[in-house]
């Protein structure tokens, strides 16, 4: 009984070490407003005024964008990117952490670039070794995909 009380014990400390070290979820929810006070629908139709989308500049944003810097346990992380027509065509650790961590950094940054060009997004998946600095890439991609408005 004592055993399987540690062994359970043990299992459930090194969750909880896994857990708290490990970056949240990087997914995006989409949230949908439900107008509440709309009127309900008449059996007659009505004329409607024509709804207008917002204009978009024609062939899509085009530049390079800086993310923020964020600091992490192991340095700072800054991401730039590279858009060209609405897409993103590079991306490039302005800073990384370096020193006794270069390692993981030198093996992370690489993967990390190749994800977010493939996916057009932020929402990278962690590179094992690198969470940290997976996260800080995360947090500066995003800023610079807002900036630049995509």
């Amino acid at each position: 009984m004592k055993r399987a009380l540690l062994i359970a014990g043990g299992t459930v400390g090194g969750l909880g070490a896994v857990l708290m070290i490990t970056p949240p979820n990087l997914s995006k929810t989409t949230l949908i407003a439900i107008d509440t006070a709309a009127p309900a629908p008449s059996a007659k139709p009505t004329a409607a005024a024509p709804t207008v989308a917002p204009a978009k500049p024609v062939g899509g944003v085009t530049g390079s964008f800086t993310g923020d810097p964020v600091t992490m346990r192991y340095g700072i992380v800054q991401v730039k990117i590279t858009v060209e027509n609405g897409k993103i065509t590079d991306a490039q650790a302005v800073q990384a952490p370096s020193g006794s961590n270069d390692r993981y950094t030198q093996k992370a940054v690489p993967v990390l670039r190749q994800q977010t060009i493939a996916i057009q997004s932020a929402n990278v998946q962690g590179v094992s070794g690198a969470s940290f600095t997976s996260y800080g890439w995360y947090e500066s991609l995003a800023s610079a995909i807002a900036k630049a408005g995509l």
